[in-house]
C-alpha cells in the first residue's frame, strides 16, 4: 500500500510558524513557573532567617541561632542577599545567595555547626516544580484554528 500526502508550501509555513510560536510560549510559560517556584523558595528562606525567635546563646542584644536552626538575623544582610534570577532562553530560574558567609551558615564549618536556611526552603517548596512545569505545558498547547 502506498500512501501519498501533498502539502502546500503555505500550509507548511503556517504549521512551522505555529510550532515556533508554541516553542516560544512553552519556554516563556516554563520560565514563569520556574520563577514562581524559585520565588517561593527565596521567600521561605528569607522568612526563616528573619522569622521566629532563635534559641541559641545571647551575645549582648543579639540572640544567636542554635545548631540546626536557621541563622539569626542581626543586620538583615543575609536575608537581603537572597535573590532570584531567570533566563527565558535557557528556561531557568536560580535562587542566588550573595552573602559571603552563606555557605558557612548553610553547611557549617570546622568551628560551627550548620544553620541551614536554603535546604529547608527547597524541601518545603519542591512540590511546586512538577505541577508548575505541567501548568506551563498546558498553557502553551497550540490553540485550534
Amino acid at each position: 500500500m502506498n500512501l501519498k500526502a501533498a502539502f502546500k508550501k503555505a500550509d507548511l509555513r503556517r504549521l512551522n510558524d505555529k510550532l515556533r510560536k508554541m516553542d516560544v510560549d512553552m519556554r516563556k510559560e516554563s520560565t514563569k513557573q520556574l520563577v514562581k517556584a524559585a520565588m517561593a523558595i527565596r521567600n521561605d528562606a528569607v522568612r526563616s532567617v528573619m522569622g521566629p525567635p532563635k534559641t541559641g546563646e545571647i551575645y549582648g542584644k543579639h540572640q544567636a541561632s542554635a545548631p540546626g536552626e536557621s541563622p539569626a538575623t542581626d543586620t538583615g544582610n543575609l536575608a537581603g542577599s537572597i535573590n532570584v534570577t531567570s533566563d527565558k532562553d535557557r528556561v531557568m530560574a536560580t535562587v542566588v545567595v550573595s552573602a559571603n558567609y552563606a555557605m558557612a551558615l548553610e553547611f557549617g564549618t570546622r568551628n560551627m555547626e550548620e544553620r541551614p536556611f536554603m535546604r529547608p526552603a527547597i524541601e518545603n517548596n519542591k512540590h511546586l516544580l512538577p505541577s508548575g512545569i505541567k501548568d506551563a505545558f498546558s498553557v502553551a498547547k497550540p490553540k485550534k484554528g
